[in-house]
């Protein structure tokens, strides 16, 4: 693909910038747009100089390059999470009286993140309901004699003939009764 290449050449920018240094930046900053803003320039210019820019699909690519920085990008979100949860909490303490609605939207979205980042401590447990049915042969077996009773009822139905009733038409004209 044509820009496999390119998304190589920032990851390694981003290898020489460092993990840590790349994560703690997504740490001051408290999102991957903040923190892909704020690169140092030294890196953006690398990047620059390899015909690109540090997007977000190209920093996901480099996340997603090994399971180890995987499993620390989660750790850092769970970091990001507890800051979150501190800073709604300050939100709400240092409110105003005339300040309550905004206030209590952003502390509401910081909650909302946090319980997103780290379901674990913040979130709503996750309920899983596993309902499992067994057919048993019991069920089969009267699944059995009842069509069994079926086909012996429409057997003796088909035994019984209706003869055809003897009539007589008395008129044709009906337009002369009342």
């Amino acid at each position: 693909m044509p820009g496999q290449k390119l998304t190589k050449k920032i990851g390694k920018a981003l290898d020489d910038y460092g993990e840590d240094a790349v994560f703690g930046l997504y740490l001051t900053h408290g999102s991957v747009r903040g923190m892909l803003k704020n690169m140092p320039p030294n890196i953006k210019a690398m990047a620059k100089k390899d015909h690109g820019v540090i997007s977000m699909r190209v920093f996901y690519a480099w996340l997603k390059q090994s399971p180890e920085r995987v499993a620390r990008w989660e750790e850092c979100k769970a970091i990001q999470a507890d800051q979150w949860a501190e800073e709604a909490l300050e939100i709400v303490d240092s409110t105003d009286v005339d300040e309550v609605q905004v206030a209590r939207l952003r502390a509401q979205t910081r909650q909302w993140m946090a319980e997103k980042f780290n379901r674990n401590q913040y979130g709503k447990p996750d309920v899983n309901v596993a309902v499992g049915i067994a057919v048993g042969d019991d069920f089969l077996n009267s699944l059995k004699k009842v069509e069994q009773m079926a086909v012996a009822r429409r057997a003796a139905q088909a035994d019984d003939v209706i003869e055809d009733a003897e009539f007589e038409i008395v008129s044709d004209d009906l337009e002369g009764t009342p």
